[in-house]
C-alpha cells in the first residue's frame, strides 16, 4: 500500500495537484499482480501488472478518455534498494504508448 502527490500540467503551468492511493498484492490463481489505484481526480484503476527483472509494470483495460480508447500503464524500476523509478504512461486509440509522468521513489 502507498500513497502518492503529484501534478498535472497544462504546458509548464501546474494545473491539478493529484492525491492517490494504491494498493498492489499478488493474484495466485493468474499468476499475476493487481494494483487497485484511486485518485481525488475521481480516478479509479485496476491493472493487471507483470514484473521482468526489475521492472513491474500494470496496465489497464482500456476505458474512454474524452471520448476516446484509452489504457494507462505505470512502470515501477528497481534501481536499488532504497530507489525506484515510476513511469506513467498512456496510449490512445491502441496507438504508441507516451509517457506522461516520471517519478523518483527514494526510501529513507
Amino acid at each position: 500500500i502507498f500513497t502518492w502527490d503529484e501534478w498535472t500540467y497544462s504546458g509548464k503551468k501546474k494545473v491539478n495537484p493529484i492525491h492517490g492511493y494504491a494498493i498492489v498484492g499478488w493474484d495466485s490463481r493468474d499468476r499475476e499482480y493487481r494494483m487497485l489505484r484511486a485518485a481525488n481526480l475521481g480516478v479509479l484503476h485496476q491493472l493487471n501488472g507483470k514484473l521482468r527483472g526489475n521492472r513491474l509494470a500494470f496496465v489497464s483495460s482500456e476505458t474512454l478518455v474524452k471520448g476516446r480508447p484509452t489504457r494507462i500503464r505505470y512502470t515501477m524500476i528497481r534501481r536499488s534498494k532504497k530507489v525506484i523509478n515510476w513511469i506513467a504512461e498512456w496510449s490512445v486509440n491502441r496507438g504508441p504508448w507516451r509517457m506522461i509522468a516520471e517519478s523518483r521513489l527514494v526510501y529513507s
